[in-house]
């Protein structure tokens, strides 16, 4: 979930942690690094993916809009 607010909203971890303090809650915080690394991975992946092929304008796919 702190990954979800992080990913989403931008919303900050050090304050996801205070505000789960407050309700007596603890957040996994090696949790979320992984799944931190694991979305870095992903962008990795679809950065070099772009990187290599072309973009293709196609001026009749855009008649039916």
């Amino acid at each position: 979930v702190a990954f979800e607010l992080w990913d989403t909203f931008g919303f900050p971890l050090d304050l996801t942690q205070l505000m789960a303090e407050e309700k007596k809650l603890q957040v996994d915080v090696e949790g979320f690094n992984s799944a931190m690394e694991a979305a870095r991975q992903r962008s990795r992946t679809a950065q070099n993916k772009q990187a290599g092929g072309a973009i293709v304008m196609d001026a009749d796919a855009t008649s039916a809009l």
